[in-house]
């Protein structure tokens, strides 16, 4: 017998043997427009849409419908299933897809027809599923969608359909065909009865449902690059015998070529985020802009259109000739100024729930501050615009504060000692009441993935926590999540109907394009728009903190006015190479005079005077494990994300089609 012998049974395992392993598989996307790699979760919070290059992956429609609507809604036609009248059969047989197309998606066809409100007004609404199909259109959907068009005549509502397909399905051969007719004729009748219907197309809608109720809409818009067309690319260039301009097919080449009204992202800063959230009608003014002046002046998270502006503008003007040929006014108001008047005009014409405003350059004498706000918000004090603001972080401080009303509620995120002790000064003497960040609340634990930064937040006075989870690269973003959700919470005790789910869910949705905006993996391209001390610290310890041991390629240009020497001083030591050049802006300060201010930090400095050609030429220099940062302004930042967007566009379109 054994010399030994086990005596006790085997020590008993909590967790079963298949569950003790590391499970990775599924927690990471990689995005198939920048290739970078992305938290599954961060893309799930962030409505599908990538936070590294804005890619909008494809949702389905229930979560489309999430989207769309407020709450719930009430769904028509649930049980109305395909049959197969054609006995058709491919690789396997019609009616076997279909059991297993409704048996993987819970779903009875490929489309949901539902009753619910979109920011609090009834409608119709139909979202079709990619994922059933192909999202085809046989005799379900189009009967699906004529009956949702007569209930919309019925009970007078408005119509939106959001689209999805690959087309007509030829498992039902002629009858999927006839669909376009019966769909087409049924809008005609709810034209007639002079009911809207905004048509949204997504990534792919093409063929037959593109032929249709697609491109019929009293409004036709689109998610940024969405393929939308009747036949593929390579069918087309075949049969015209021609090569197709780049970006053909795409939602922006339509916009642009009138068969579009518009692109509209997914989701769009903190606490502008929060407030739509929460269901609230909101504006933003902020300044300045990176590619379109459009952007300063936004409504519900998208730009102002070129209509409204040009509106806007030409009433203005009429004003100021008016009251300078009186003597009303003694002179022409500055560019901020007219902006500024331009927005509080076109924001009290819309209504909006709420206005966030950012103020300009400094505070006391800004534009913005003739607004007296419910809530105030100090961010980070720094050295900058020292010519107007003072040289002292005390008197910049002053000037910020200036925006301190008598009773209001201000919240400061200033760090310095200096600077928090002038802003308390000014808030007791306005009897406001005064949140400073640092001691009202505590981080309590915080994670990183890919640069971007989740963290628990508490109370200092309480135990109630809230996780919020920025999709923006740099550590310093969790503090201006946290001065959002100070400022919600104030907003709350004033009655607004802000929770912390709201909250944590604007923020989680929330763009910032231009700062650390990473457009590339391998090697990473990030564009942005440090322009002062602090920002530059902020992108030295995003290096040191997630490219410690790499090549870091510099592409920096800046204004004039700015405190370049400081700014070069700390970011171009730390660079393997610098490229110098220069915004398309008047006051932007030449490469030629750069490099006889900073040719001593480096020794690897080149000069390139448009910007893109300074990118190219990072570019070149870069080895796939390095990093390419542009930087030190909005301005420059702008430049190279309209260049650098149309240059993917344009590789996409002259790319091998995978038709």
């Amino acid at each position: 017998m054994a010399w030994f012998k086990r005596e006790k049974k085997a020590i008993e395992q909590p967790t079963p043997p298949d569950e003790r392993r590391v499970k990775t598989e599924g927690l990471w996307i990689k995005c198939e427009a920048c290739r970078a790699i992305v938290w599954k979760k961060d893309l799930e919070t962030n409505w599908q849409v990538c936070p590294k290059c804005q890619h909008h992956f494809k949702l389905d429609a229930r979560r489309r419908l999430e989207l769309l609507l407020d709450g719930r809604w009430l769904e028509h036609e649930v049980a109305m299933a395909s049959t197969d009248p054609l006995g058709f059969t491919d690789s396997k047989p019609y009616a076997q897809r279909l059991k297993e197309a409704q048996k993987k998606l819970g779903l009875s066809d490929a489309i949901l027809t539902v009753e619910g409100q979109l920011a609090g007004r009834p409608l119709v609404c139909c979202s079709m599923e990619f994922g059933f199909i192909g999202g085809s259109m046989g005799a379900v959907v189009g009967e699906k969608v004529t009956r949702a068009i007569e209930l919309a005549i019925e009970k007078k509502l408005p119509l939106v359909i959001v689209s999805c397909s690959g087309g007509a399905r030829m498992m039902e051969g002629t009858i999927s065909l006839m669909q376009l007719a019966k769909v087409s004729a049924a809008l005609a009748r709810l034209d007639e009865v002079r009911l809207p219907y905004v048509s949204v197309l997504t990534d792919p809608t093409t063929g037959g449902v593109t032929a249709s109720y697609a491109m019929l809409g009293d409004l036709n818009i689109a998610e940024p690059g969405a393929l939308i067309g009747f036949a593929g690319p390579r069918v087309i260039e075949q049969t015209i015998r021609q090569k197709l301009p780049p970006g053909f097919q795409r939602s922006e080449f339509l916009v642009q070529h009138g068969f579009l009204d518009a692109v509209v992202k997914r989701s769009e800063l903190m606490l502008d985020s929060v407030l739509r959230a929460a269901g609230l009608h909101t504006a933003l003014y902020t300044s300045p802009h990176l590619e379109r002046i459009n952007e300063r002046l936004r409504l519900d998270g998208e730009d102002i259109s070129d209509a409204e502006f040009t509106e806007a503008f030409e009433r203005l003007q009429a004003l100021i000739e008016r009251l300078m040929a009186t003597g009303e006014l003694p002179a022409h108001p500055t560019y901020f100024e007219c902006l500024t008047a331009m927005a509080l005009e076109v924001f009290a014409r819309r209504q909006v729930d709420f206005a966030v405003f950012e103020v300009g350059m400094g505070g006391r004498l800004d534009s913005t501050n003739i607004v007296t706000p419910e809530v105030a918000v100090i961010t980070q004090i720094d050295f900058d615009h020292e010519n107007f603001l003072g040289h002292s972080i005390e008197e910049i401080a002053a000037e910020k504060a200036g925006i301190i009303k008598p009773g209001a509620c201000v919240v400061s995120a200033a760090e310095r000692p200096e600077a928090r002790a002038v802003i308390a000064r000014r808030a007791a003497e306005r009897d406001a009441r005064l949140v400073e960040v640092d001691t009202a609340y505590r981080i309590e634990e915080m994670q990183t993935s890919a640069g971007c930064y989740r963290a628990v937040i508490s109370s200092a006075h309480s135990a109630k926590r809230v996780e919020l989870a920025p999709p923006l690269p740099g550590r310093f973003q969790v503090r201006n999540a946290l001065t959002a959700l100070a400022a919600a919470r104030l907003l709350t005790e004033r009655g607004y109907p802000l929770d912390d789910a709201a909250i944590a869910r604007g923020i989680a949705t929330v763009r910032w394009p231009g700062r650390l905006e990473k457009v590339q993996d391998r090697p990473a391209v990030y564009l942005d728009g440090t322009h002062n001390p602090a920002g530059a610290r902020e992108l030295l310890a995003f290096w040191d903190e997630h490219f410690a041991g790499c090549r870091i390629h510099l592409v920096y240009g800046a204004m004039r006015d700015k405190a370049v020497d400081e700014i070069t001083g700390l970011l171009f030591p730390r660079a393997a190479t610098v490229t110098l050049t220069q915004p398309r802006q008047p006051r932007a300060i030449s490469a030629g005079v750069l490099l006889k201010m900073t040719r001593h930090l480096n020794d690897s400095i080149e000069v390139a005077e448009a910007p893109e050609e300074a990118l190219e030429d990072a570019l070149d220099l870069a080895a796939p494990g390095d990093a390419v940062f542009a930087t030190g302004s909005l301005y420059l930042a702008g430049d190279l994300r309209r260049w650098w967007f149309a240059r993917r566009a344009s590789q996409a379109a002259t790319a091998p089609s995978t038709d």
